[in-house]
């Protein structure tokens, strides 16, 4: 887009790109990134960096945040405006690596897959804090 795009233009780019990601995204469904095995992995890695005891201060911390109406579903929109609880740095560091149109974030105990660009869910988990 142009330097001198206009706040409505990019809100129009956004919509015409969150549809067309939508109409490709049909058959989209939980699990097509966070499989079975990923999510054991992920698991592991929060069970080993982050003992019981920082677990249970990093629920209470999730349990506080504004965003606990946020649909938890593929192809569901993150609104802007709910509150973003952003990744613990030590936390964010040992999970795998994402590209960087994505990030990841917490909706409860449900770590979720997030499109920066449109705030898309692309896929989730449940139970990311065992």
């Amino acid at each position: 887009m142009p330097k001198q795009t206009t706040a409505k233009q990019i809100d129009v780019h956004k919509k015409a790109l969150l549809k067309r990601v939508l109409a490709v995204s049909k058959g989209a469904r939980r699990g097509q990134i966070f499989t079975p095995e990923a999510e054991s992995l992920i698991r592991k890695i929060v069970t080993v960096q982050y003992p019981e005891r920082n677990r249970e201060e990093l629920r209470k911390e999730l349990a506080e945040a504004e965003n606990k109406t946020v649909a938890v579903k593929v192809n569901a929109l993150y609104p802007e405006a709910a509150e973003r609880l952003e990744m613990p740095p030590t936390l964010l560091l040992t999970l795998p690596q994402l590209p960087k149109q994505v990030r990841y974030r917490f909706v409860g105990t449900s770590l979720l897959i997030v499109d920066r660009e449109i705030h898309l869910i692309i896929d989730f988990m449940t139970n990311a804090l065992p």
